[in-house]
């Protein structure tokens, strides 16, 4: 699923700091005390965030919580997407129709986290390993996830870099991976480790054990090889489920 340019996608309960940023989660964050008439101590006080945690938010020195989220939602009448991504109104109330029945906040415990891995995809080298360093955490909304038959333990989110999947990822975007799926389908997009590079390609059956790896820049070829005899030299990481951008 893609994302309008300069948003995050709607389905994020979370998200941590970004460079370049125009008008961010820290900007509406602000904004909502603005419209509150409170100031920064007292949305803390009416969401249970300390305000020492919500200057980590304002300043980006912290990813903003699901609690948190869940607290703006439940208790302030805030629409979670529009924290994130600044689609849509702000309030609750203001994006259903007379008499709807789907007006329930979301709560905290209907986001589950994801870590995001500090290691970037097409960009080389890039080893993938369990341990491998978090920068953050991402709350994906629970029946979004589950709706796409995905399991948050299997989860991870990492960077692209480079230009050779443009236009359908942009060096900078984001991805979703789902580490269960790892036996291949034809013309679906995965994360493959070859030696200490991480890829993200489109890959294709070419014949009994070769694959071929498929670029979106049809400046880039493709590139077929026998992964039956590469062994440990590759590895599918996991199946691309999701994209979003950061700006």
């Amino acid at each position: 699923m893609r994302c309008a340019r300069n948003t995050i996608c709607t389905h994020l309960g979370a998200c941590i700091s970004k460079e370049n940023e125009k008008v961010g989660v820290s900007d509406r964050i602000r904004a909502i005390a603005d419209a509150k008439s409170l100031t920064l101590k007292d949305l803390g006080e009416q969401t249970d965030t300390s305000y020492r945690t919500l200057q980590n938010y304002i300043s980006d020195q912290r990813s903003v919580g699901s609690e948190f989220l869940g607290a703006l939602s439940e208790k302030m009448g805030v629409s979670a997407t529009w924290v994130l991504t600044g689609i849509g109104p702000m309030l609750l109330d203001a994006q259903q129709p007379e008499h709807s029945n789907f007006h329930m906040p979301l709560m905290a415990g209907d986001f589950a986290q994801v870590p995001r891995y500090a290691v970037e995809a097409s960009a080389g080298p890039g080893l993938w390993v369990d341990d491998e360093e978090t920068s953050g955490y991402y709350a994906f909304n629970r029946k979004w996830l589950a709706r796409r038959g995905l399991s948050p333990n299997n989860l991870a989110v990492i960077a692209v870099r480079g230009d050779s999947m443009e236009p359908k990822l942009r060096s900078g975007d984001l991805i979703l991976i789902d580490r269960s799926q790892t036996d291949i389908a034809d013309g679906l997009a995965y994360v493959i480790r070859i030696d200490n590079d991480l890829l993200v390609k489109s890959v294709q059956r070419t014949g009994a054990g070769r694959v071929a790896l498929l670029s979106a820049n049809t400046f880039y070829p493709p590139r077929e090889m026998d992964i039956s005899a590469l062994g440990a030299q590759i590895e599918v990481v996991g199946r691309v489920v999701a994209s979003m951008q950061e700006w």
